[in-house]
């Protein structure tokens, strides 16, 4: 979209992201962590949420509940990526015979809706210490229904704002549970559920005319993102970007920090994926900017495709960046573009060609050879004394060159 259609709370193309000096290799040193203290302005990362006990979680529910803390409640929906402590006790718990709807209603008391909601986790937490990511799916998608149901029913703004931080969590899990539910399997049906339970929730919040849902607009695209990624359905994630790209649609609408550089990092994948590389590059720059500095992985992962798509566009990465956040397999490829040295760059290529291709920029890369043959060329007309004047080179000296390097 042109940028005077453009979202306040996304990229403009008009104004650069971030110094200069934070793509080339300076963001700043981290601080010693054993010394059990931080640079001034360069604090860590909030850590991720550790999960509790069972009897710890229906504690810790019950008084954000009485207390009206939506963060803490739902905090106590976060579903483990792997068994922990907190799936072993409530498996076993369940298999002993106590009752998910039993310990439901001690945490809210009797006649609370909210309580079926906390009764479908239970069973996805017991479902996934029995290692059944399918049945666990299931679970998750009745409670993020009910939770939806609830959300609908909702009309006071203070309702609203209490039930979203729950929404974000239920639709991470949900996101999560079907992904694993269908990893190895055909036919993405868990996916494809998920999709539809998302777009649903997603289109619902479209709607709300008082706005009290839109704040969680960015997370719900970015979940969808995730989804439509590995359906390989990029006309559906087109079609979101337009719709979020409409000034009317986050228009006085106070987004996360945290929710705004997930959704750019996956614009800017789009985009990449579209081949769309100027437009990729300014949504990804956005998201390498904004993002923690503290948050070494994430900022790692925008790279990924940050790097290759400003390679394709000229600027190269300095090997001190590469080496900062752990991209070494970066570095062949830029050597050898910057040399002209075409037996390395064909060699960093193949040697993690599989990993490329697992991140998805393997086809960037390979649009870079060109960038490679141009600094052959170019040393080839230095060394053989053409002349700064001369532009021509003689075929014979090109020829020589190239078979020396292999090509």
């Amino acid at each position: 979209p042109p940028p005077q259609a453009r979202s306040p709370l996304l990229p403009n193309p008009t104004q650069p992201y971030g110094r200069e000096e934070d793509f080339l290799g300076w963001v700043g040193t981290r601080g010693d962590p054993t010394r059990g203290r931080w640079p001034r302005g360069r604090r860590p990362a909030p850590p991720q949420p550790i999960m509790p006990g069972m009897q710890e979680l229906m504690e810790g529910l019950r008084a954000a509940w009485n207390s009206g803390d939506g963060q803490n409640v739902g905090r106590a929906f976060y579903l483990p990526a792997r068994p922990d402590q907190l799936v072993a006790e409530v498996a076993a718990a369940l298999k002993t015979g106590q009752n998910s709807e039993a310990l439901a209603t001690q945490v809210f008391g009797g006649g609370i809706p909210f309580a079926g909601v906390f009764e479908a986790h239970l069973n996805a937490l017991g479902a996934l210490g029995k290692g059944s990511w399918a049945n666990a799916f299931g679970h998750v998608h009745d409670a993020f229904e009910r939770f939806g149901a609830l959300l609908k029913a909702a009309t006071e703004p203070e309702d609203v704002e209490f039930f979203l931080p729950a929404l974000k969590v239920l639709a991470r899990d949900l996101t999560v549970a079907a992904t694993k539910a269908d990893a190895g399997v055909e036919g993405s049906k868990h996916l494809r559920k998920a999709e539809i339970a998302l777009k649903n929730t997603f289109n619902a919040m479209m709607k709300d005319r008082s706005g009290a849902r839109k704040p969680a607009l960015l997370f719900v695209a970015a979940q969808l993102f995730q989804v439509y990624s590995r359906l390989n359905n990029i006309p559906f994630a087109k079609t979101l970007v337009k719709t979020l790209a409409r000034p009317s649609t986050l228009e006085g609408v106070r987004q996360l920090k945290a929710d705004t550089i997930t959704y750019n990092y996956y614009c800017g994948r789009l985009f990449v994926f579209e081949d769309q590389f100027a437009e990729a590059e300014r949504y990804l720059s956005y998201a390498f900017a904004k993002c923690h500095r503290g948050a070494v992985g994430n900022k790692r992962r925008i790279l990924a495709y940050l790097v290759p798509v400003r390679i394709l566009l000229g600027q190269m990465p300095t090997e001190q960046l590469l080496a900062k956040y752990q991209l070494p397999h970066f570095l062949g490829v830029c050597r050898g573009i910057r040399t002209g040295d075409l037996r390395l760059f064909e060699s960093a290529l193949a040697d993690h060609q599989e990993l490329f291709i697992r991140q998805g920029n393997f086809l960037i890369l390979e649009r870079t050879r060109r960038l490679c043959h141009r600094s052959l060329v170019k040393k080839v007309q230095r060394v053989a004394g053409y002349g700064p004047d001369n532009t021509r080179v003689r075929l014979g000296d090109l020829e020589n060159a190239f078979r020396f390097l292999g090509a």
